[in-house]
């Protein structure tokens, strides 16, 4: 397989969800994952500034981070809400670097959570804080399918 192809592959089949933001705000790319994880087609995702699919209380934070990077900076392990289809919010745990050659950034990213309701309860969420581990999800070692997950009220 030509690297071209296999570098296609795997952005196209990873389970994370992996894009390419320009600097006007706007998606370049998205893999299938945003579409599984979100519930929007790409198409959608990619008709709006990514900032509008920021939970309104993370948005500072967000656009803060994002000048970061866009200035050279990294973002490692960065937590933010992201609206979903069905109106709830995700936690998405990021890491992104700027790619200058291109005036772009290329942030990967993967639930934090499951959803923002609670699985226990089935009540929504309103805490800004991200969630934290349970101690028994902490020690779980399947990547995707951590376990529980507590967002402390």
């Amino acid at each position: 397989m030509p690297p071209f192809e296999l570098e296609e592959r795997f952005f196209d089949l990873s389970i994370d969800m992996l894009c390419v933001l320009d600097f006007s705000g706007y998606f370049r790319r998205l893999n299938r994952a945003w579409e599984t994880t979100l519930g929007f087609t790409t198409q959608e995702l990619m008709a709006k500034p990514f900032i509008e699919f920021v939970h309104p209380d993370d948005r500072d934070r967000t656009s803060n981070q994002n000048r970061d990077v866009r200035g050279g900076g990294q973002a490692l392990s960065f937590e933010n809400r992201y609206l979903c289809r069905d109106g709830s919010h995700r936690w998405l745990l990021w890491n992104a670097t700027l790619d200058g050659r291109s005036r772009a950034s290329c942030p990967s990213a993967r639930t934090a959570n499951a959803c923002a309701t609670t699985r226990t309860t089935g009540t929504r969420s309103t805490s800004t804080s991200p969630p934290t581990l349970t101690r028994a999800s902490r020690t779980a070692s399947v990547p995707r399918a951590i376990g529980t997950w507590s967002n402390p009220s």
